[in-house]
């Protein structure tokens, strides 16, 4: 029997394990599935990483425009309250900070958002202090994401 999600829900897809690959050690496989889920996307024209994949949240909301716009609201208010906190001297929670906004930006479809951060991220892993160049970088991107996000809003409020 098909159990249903209720509508707006997302749904995790059950993933089955894939083997590693003829000549691929257990451990090159594993560190593998450790990568970044969202690789910049472009095109032939265009050689800048996008601030937002629309389709890809579509996919993610199931079509549903509320759940879209409902994520888009709630990501830009998290962004807006987590950029801020990324240049701290604790090095720990700067890379909390800096792994929880790269997730979030990864999950509504941000990739230049989340590439930016992951820069940051490893940019900063070791050192005491913020870098400030790749920390710029990061406020740069979400100006873009949240340009983005304002005109994907307007278009699906529309």
């Amino acid at each position: 029997m098909e159990t249903r999600m209720p509508r707006g829900s997302l749904n995790v897809v059950n993933a089955a394990r894939v083997p590693p690959a003829r000549g691929q050690s257990t451990e090159e496989h594993d560190l593998e599935k450790d990568r970044p889920a969202l690789t910049p996307h472009r095109n032939e024209t265009d050689t800048a990483v996008h601030a937002l994949d629309s389709a890809y949240l579509t996919s993610q909301t199931f079509g549903d425009i509320e759940l879209e716009i409902e994520l888009l609201e709630l990501f830009v208010v998290q962004a807006r309250r987590l950029v801020p906190k990324l240049p701290t001297d604790d090095v720990r929670e700067r890379a909390d900070t800096a792994h929880l906004l790269k997730g979030s930006a990864r999950a509504i479809g941000a990739p230049l958002l989340a590439t930016a951060v992951e820069i940051y991220e490893q940019a900063t892993e070791t050192q005491q202090a913020a870098d400030q160049p790749a920390y710029r970088a990061v406020a740069t991107a979400l100006e873009q994401t949240e340009a983005a996000i304002a005109a994907r809003l307007s278009e699906l409020q529309a």
